[in-house]
């Protein structure tokens, strides 16, 4: 990530969520707020795959056996891509903080 890139983040994520909320911000506090809501999203998202790994097939069971295999390994993709994404956007904005405190 090279510094042009940074400043397209921080100006994405600052139309993005909470406009009225992120002009008084810094890009350092709003890269970090950004950062903990997405990692915080990362584990709920990671949590619901492993409860729903057990809870799924009951619930997705009442339905039939074919919508138990597949609406169980649906959701935890679902969940697990979900995850993967926030996940992805945390270390945006972390490389992004960073690159950005550097200077």
């Amino acid at each position: 990530m090279n510094i042009s890139d940074a400043h397209k983040l921080v100006s994405r994520e600052r139309a993005r969520w909470f406009a009225a909320a992120a002009g008084s911000l810094s890009d350092d506090q709003l890269l970090c707020r950004h950062e903990r809501l997405f990692n915080g999203m990362t584990m709920t998202l990671a949590i619901g795959c492993l409860v729903g790994y057990f809870a799924f097939p009951t619930l997705w069971g009442q339905f039939g056996d074919h919508a138990a295999i597949y609406g169980t390994w649906g959701t935890l993709v679902a969940f697990f891509i979900s995850a993967r994404q926030c996940s992805v956007t945390a270390n945006r904005c972390r490389a992004a903080r960073k690159l950005l405190n550097s200077q």
